[in-house]
């Protein structure tokens, strides 16, 4: 299993290093904490004369719930990774789990993972339902005890179908499309509600 993302509250890292322990499942945490690309890099901020770095937010969430569960088997966190080094994360990966704490608008990881024929498994939160088609390119859930369950279930998800729905889905045709909709039906509501509406030339 993958985690891809910086290590945050809002992105679930404890639920899904938690959930893995839980059902016997290695997952890999793949991504910074507080702009800190390694734990080599952390320690040494951390040990840095007057930092107060163990204060900022998603410092303090790492080292309170996350490393804990880090063991350096079952529950690895790499650091950052980019370029080949994520597409051999992604390749060798089961599914990426995102289990979401709020109401996520962005999902580029989750395109990634999904080209990549790679299951997307997390929370029904923010943009991910509109990005994961549940059973067929992953799952969407709403309980950690549903995470679970499907998580035991990825394999069974044809990774080639996968790929093929997202070069689809996520073709710059399609995408181009879906944005001249959505500008169009804007300018439909705003006129509708009255609004005046300005073009830029």
């Amino acid at each position: 299993m993958l985690v891809l993302g910086r290590i945050a509250h809002i992105k679930g890292t404890e639920v899904a290093a938690r959930v893995c322990r839980r059902i016997g499942q290695r997952v890999i945490l793949a991504g910074p904490v507080a702009g800190q690309p390694s734990a080599k890099a952390l320690d040494a901020a951390l040990a840095a004369p007057g930092t107060n770095l163990a204060a900022a937010p998603d410092v303090a969430y790492y080292l309170d719930r996350v490393a804990p569960l880090v063991d350096g088997g079952q529950v690895r966190w790499v650091g950052a990774v980019g370029g080949p080094e994520k597409d051999d994360l992604l390749r060798r990966a089961r599914a990426l789990v995102c289990p979401l704490q709020w109401e996520e608008p962005g999902g580029t990881a989750m395109v990634e993972a999904l080209l990549a024929g790679v299951p997307v498994v997390g929370f029904r939160r923010g943009v991910l339902p509109s990005l994961v088609t549940n059973g067929v390119t992953g799952f969407v859930v709403d309980t950690e005890d549903e995470l679970a369950d499907c998580l035991r279930r990825v394999d069974g998800l044809d990774r080639r179908a996968i790929a093929a729905t997202a070069r689809d889905q996520f073709s710059p045709a399609r995408m181009a499309a879906s944005y001249v909709r959505l500008y169009e039906e804007v300018i439909a509501r705003s006129q509708a509600a009255g609004a005046t509406v300005f073009h830029t030339y």
